[in-house]
């Protein structure tokens, strides 16, 4: 019995310290994107080996948000959708394993659902929109899921975020500027958690960029000269290395108005 105690507490123990050091290469994501590239491969292995449900789950779809970071951060389009299909393979595992969720499960699923999503994003992206239109029932269903389980909040009105986002970058008739204001402003003022402006980037950058197709460059311009002065050490300090390059993103589109 002893024995099997001191197993265990082995186990336990080898599975925290494996989980840190993914925690600590995914932390290095803004030094080197194959950091992230490891944590994702760490955070899978964990997931593989673990027991719990929503521990797999949990592990799955930190998985899929490095699979994201460094599939972002490469150039090669091939290579993007590599990563990004990996991403969403994970997080489907984590829709897979809750499918039918308890109420203490229903957070991870729902963040299955938007770590699926946005992999998918990026993925369309990388593949071409005119080319990913018949994912787009699919994403869209997935964010609605997410909304439907009480998780609009999740990740700074991620499936706001995406679903405004993807009503922006689609051809008409699915595309629609005053959709993409309607969920990009929500996701917005969702977030400005004290501040003058979002303090999520993206939400920043996609919500001017939807301003600007709508004829609004005032307001994109006050927000976007808002964001680019914030430091990014200290105005997120959770997402650094993504709102520096956020930053350079609203800087770029600011010399384009």
């Amino acid at each position: 019995m002893k024995s099997l105690i001191l197993g265990l507490l082995v186990t336990v123990s080898a599975f925290a310290q494996t989980v840190q050091d993914a925690n600590e290469l995914y932390a290095q994501r803004g030094a080197s994107a194959t950091n992230a590239l490891k944590a994702a491969q760490a955070y899978t292995a964990v997931a593989n080996a673990a027991t719990d449900k929503v521990e797999k789950a949990t592990m799955f779809n930190e998985a899929s948000k490095s699979y994201y970071f460094y599939g972002q951060a490469i150039n090669d389009k091939d290579h993007r959708k590599k990563y990004h299909t990996m991403g969403m393979d994970v997080a489907q595992k984590t829709i897979d394993l809750l499918n039918a969720a308890k109420a203490e499960e229903k957070e991870q699923l729902a963040m299955g659902y938007y770590r699926y999503g946005s992999n998918q994003g990026k993925w369309a992206e990388a593949n071409g929109i005119a080319s990913s239109l018949g994912k787009w029932p699919s994403l869209k269903d997935y964010m609605k899921q997410v909304i439907k389980l009480g998780y609009k909040h999740l990740e700074a009105y991620g499936a706001y975020r995406i679903l405004g986002r993807a009503y922006y970058k689609l051809p008409a008739p699915l595309g629609s500027n005053n959709k993409s204001l309607k969920y990009l402003e929500e996701a917005f003022n969702g977030t400005m958690n004290g501040n003058d402006i979002s303090n999520y980037g993206l939400n920043v950058n996609f919500y001017a960029q939807t301003l600007i197709a709508m004829k609004k460059k005032d307001q994109a311009k006050k927000i976007l000269e808002s964001f680019v002065k914030k430091d990014p050490e200290t105005f997120n300090p959770s997402r650094v290395p993504e709102t520096k390059e956020e930053i350079e993103e609203a800087k770029k589109i600011l010399a384009d108005l």
